[in-house]
């Protein structure tokens, strides 16, 4: 009887084929909800306008 955890091939694939891994790191509630506004341009908008914008600002 299988005694459980990760099998090979077992859930659903990456929608981009990329890899996402999990970070972590401390900020405000300010910064925090700037970090989400920014994650959420980065990860569904326009990937370009965001690395030209770090680029800018560094």
């Amino acid at each position: 009887m299988p005694k459980g955890g990760a099998r090979p091939g077992a859930g659903r694939p990456p929608k981009d084929g990329e890899v996402r891994k999990m970070r972590g790191l401390r900020a405000t509630d300010e910064e925090w909800e700037l970090i989400q506004r920014f994650e959420k341009i980065l990860k569904y908008g326009d990937k370009d306008a965001c690395k030209k914008f770090v680029a800018e600002h560094e």
